[in-house]
């Protein structure tokens, strides 16, 4: 299985492509200043297309099974992982006051992440559920 992992802050977003053959990603990278060049619509594709340059150098071509989300907020409403959903975007709308540096971006970004990588599914892991 092939995992796109992306963490968001408010600074960059991180991204990391982990495949089936390791334990450490197999591509990984950043896009700076993502919140303010107000391109979310290419966001998908500059991380494909980063993935894609790395993995061809090794001979790999790039393929993904599911993109996970790090929410940074959330886990009162959200105790557990869970794969996007309308119920999920619902939450989400609820909960954008309580955190408006993440959530109102991560929703922005939601929209084309399922465009790009339509039928591949989602998942959304908070990070306050941990604690």
């Amino acid at each position: 299985m092939n995992i796109i992992a992306i963490s968001q802050n408010i600074s960059k977003l991180e991204f990391a492509l982990f495949d089936r053959t390791c334990t450490r990603p197999a591509v990984s990278g950043e896009l700076k200043d993502w919140m303010k060049d107000g391109d979310m619509e290419g966001i998908p594709a500059k991380i494909a297309a980063e993935c894609t340059k790395a993995l061809k150098r090794m001979n790999k071509i790039f393929a993904a099974d599911l993109v996970c989300i790090r929410v940074p907020y959330g886990g009162q409403e959200f105790k557990a992982p869970e794969i996007l959903s309308r119920k999920s975007l619902e939450k989400l709308g609820k909960i954008e006051n309580a955190a408006p540096m993440h959530i109102p971006a991560l929703l922005e970004l939601i929209a084309p992440l399922k465009k790009y990588f339509r039928g591949i599914p989602i998942s959304l892991v908070f990070e306050t559920s941990f604690f």
